[in-house]
């Protein structure tokens, strides 16, 4: 879990990629040309940023005729989204004795 959540976490670390995930999350699948439009890159870097998605399996790309589709792959975000819980789980319960020392219960 933890290399997945570590691969999820270096993919959106970047805020090209943050913003492409965003953009279909909002948008759902597009074309590469529509998801990119308005980025000040080149087709061939927004090509090295999906790949960078594909391999962490937050995104999909598909032909569909001359063209590929992108698509979001939420589940492989799950693994972060858990590690993050389980973390704040963590945290809260410290803060909890924390409180509960410093309060003198």
């Amino acid at each position: 879990m933890k290399e997945s959540a570590a691969l999820t976490f270096a993919a959106l670390g970047e805020p090209v990629r943050l913003e492409l995930v965003e953009r279909l999350v909002r948008d759902g699948p597009q074309t590469i040309s529509d998801l990119t439009d308005g980025l000040p890159m080149t087709r061939q870097g927004a090509r090295k940023h999906l790949e960078v998605l594909e391999g962490a399996a937050i995104v999909q790309l598909e032909k569909s005729g001359r063209t590929q589709v992108v698509s979001l792959h939420p589940e492989a975000m799950r693994a972060a989204q858990d590690w993050m819980a389980a973390s704040a789980r963590a945290w809260i319960r410290r803060l909890d004795a924390l409180q509960t020392l410093v309060e003198g219960d």
